[in-house]
């Protein structure tokens, strides 16, 4: 018997989940659920998938895929899993971090899997990033792009920072000890852009630039460690490398390049969240990650809110 999938909402993430997960062997995306008319009248889903535009009127289903407004996220999710469906939440999981482990708690108590949408995690430039590095004593992520009426109900923080967010705690850099940070709204209420200067206790530093106002579209994440230099451009999925050996005199610095092998990292993630429920184990994108990013953004946040005691990056 197939797993029965949902989605839930068909805004630009709810589409492109519907393409993945419809490609799928085991599979069967039985509905899709969006309260607007004209974003369920979208002729990209599968011939046989019904629509409905609440839950409460859906046919049953096993897992869903929640793409709803990020403000959403908590009382979909929730409701979701209080009825024992396996979910995956597109990111940011919850607006905090409490909500979050609220939302886990109550999936751990039900014996559900529950998936995050942190798929930059799987993108092949960041993995081989993490496998070279190993860890980083500074970090730099610059992640900007055109403004776009998608997740206006969030700041960028909540929208495209909270990715390099997740991307440094996968490096496991330890507690954060200070946080400083600045964010200015743009073209809508809520933050548009922002800029985060993270130390922690350990004595790594990593800065962020995160903007959704911008006139080109870049994904960088550059990492300084004992290793080397590594500056992945995520959007390219291609890896520049600097080494250093030997010293004084013999010192030799080299240079290298490498570029991924075509993938996808949704539809891997949507494998692996499909996968997790069939056969057991963790997500490749499990919640816990992605909280742990939240706790992050909640600090990022939070200082924005501060009066900063100085320039938090310098020219």
């Amino acid at each position: 018997m197939n797993l029965r999938i949902a989605i839930v909402g068909l805004g630009t993430m709810g589409r492109i989940h519907a393409l993945k997960v419809a490609s799928l062997a085991g599979v069967e995306l039985v509905c899709a659920v969006d309260p607007d008319p004209a974003a369920l009248a979208w002729d990209g889903l599968p011939a046989g998938t019904a629509r409905f535009r609440s839950l409460n009127q859906a046919v049953p289903f096993d897992a869903a895929i929640v793409a709803t407004p990020p403000t959403t996220h908590f009382e979909v999710a929730g409701g979701l899993v209080a009825r024992g469906v396996h979910c995956l939440v597109e990111k940011p999981i919850c607006t905090s971090a409490a909500d979050g482990r609220a939302l886990l708690a109550l999936a751990r108590e039900k014996g559900v899997v529950l998936a995050s949408g942190h798929n930059e995690r799987l993108n092949p430039a960041f993995r081989e990033t993490i496998r070279r590095a190993g860890s980083f004593l500074y970090a730099e992520a610059e992640r900007i792009g055109p403004f776009s009426e998608r997740s206006t109900d969030a700041d960028v923080v909540l929208d495209l920072m909270v990715h390099d967010l997740d991307a440094l705690c996968a490096f496991n850099p330890g507690i954060p000890a200070d946080v400083r940070a600045v964010g200015i709204p743009v073209l809508t209420g809520q933050v548009d852009i922002a800029n985060a200067r993270i130390e922690f206790a350990g004595g790594a530093v990593a800065t962020l630039t995160a903007s959704r106002v911008s006139v080109e579209k870049r994904r960088k994440f550059r990492v300084f460690s004992r290793a080397g230099y590594f500056s992945a451009d995520l959007v390219e999925k291609a890896l520049k490398i600097i080494t250093v050996s030997g010293d004084g005199a013999g010192r030799q610095i080299e240079g290298d390049s490498w570029i991924a092998p075509p993938s996808d990292q949704v539809l891997e993630q949507d494998r692996s969240f499909v996968e997790a429920i069939v056969r057991g184990g963790a997500p490749a994108t499990d919640a816990a990650h992605s909280i742990e990013a939240m706790d992050l953004a909640d600090r990022v946040r939070a200082a924005m809110r501060q009066p900063q005691p100085g320039p938090i990056c310098s020219t």
